[in-house]
């Protein structure tokens, strides 16, 4: 199980992602096609964000090694994370391309890979560096009380998500500006048009940042918890 001070680094991180990404960029997808200051960001939190999960996690797998070597190999996995990301958000946009799917497939996209970082930290860091084992399937009965925690949070957050995209215009792109507005002089009514387009925007990048971030530290206690019963079990039974 890890010490209490990587975990306390471990939640506080997810906290400051989740609030940085909100502040910054909204939701942390990159856009292959647009190589701006929006997509830098996102490229830079991912990176940070996965890079200082790891560091956490290592240090407290490992309790000897050089920090050179520790830091290293957390900037090389903050960074082979984020070009997954990339890959993954430019795949998205090319089988979605310019429909409204891509502003729910977005969001998704974060809650889909920051899970999977935390799964994959878990599972090839800490329990094989664990000094207890057991099997996957006792894993899966000790998580299915957060199960049902994670599912809520899941479904709220797509249903709300929906909700919000069905006010968007029919045409409207990724970028928040609706094909026919880019298309004609910016009268009036387009402009007026635009700006609920970027209302609407903020209220899925709130969302995005408030059930993401609550679905990993929930996703996280999960695993940490599982990891201190498997850890006392083992105990009980020398």
């Amino acid at each position: 199980m890890m010490q209490k001070r990587e975990n306390f680094i471990v939640l506080c991180t997810t906290v400051l992602f989740g609030i940085l990404s909100r502040a910054l960029v909204g939701i942390p997808y990159m856009v292959w096609s647009h190589f701006d200051k929006t997509f830098l960001l996102s490229f830079l939190l991912w990176a940070l964000y996965t890079g200082i999960m790891y560091c956490a996690v290592k240090a407290a797998a490992v309790s000897s090694g050089r920090r050179i070597t520790l830091f290293t190999a957390s900037l090389l996995f903050g960074l082979t994370a984020a070009c997954a990301k990339t890959g993954f958000d430019a795949l998205t946009g090319l089988l979605l391309q310019k429909s409204r799917a891509l502003f729910l497939a977005s969001s998704l996209n974060t809650l889909i890979f920051g899970s999977a970082v935390i799964l994959f930290l878990y599972f090839r860091i800490i329990r094989p560096c664990a000094s207890f084992q057991s099997d996957t399937s006792c894993i899966k009965k000790r998580i299915q009380k957060y199960a049902g925690v994670l599912i809520l949070l899941a479904g709220t957050y797509i249903a709300v998500s929906l909700c919000i995209i069905r006010r968007l215009p029919p045409d409207s792109s990724f970028t928040g500006m609706p094909e026919s507005t880019l298309a004609q002089p910016l009268y009036m009514n387009a402009i007026l048009e635009a700006g609920n387009i970027a209302r609407y925007t903020r209220s899925l990048s709130t969302v995005s940042a408030v059930f993401c971030t609550l679905f990993f530290l929930t996703l996280w206690i999960a695993l940490q918890n599982t990891a201190a019963k498997e850890s006392s079990n083992h105990t009980r039974f020398l």
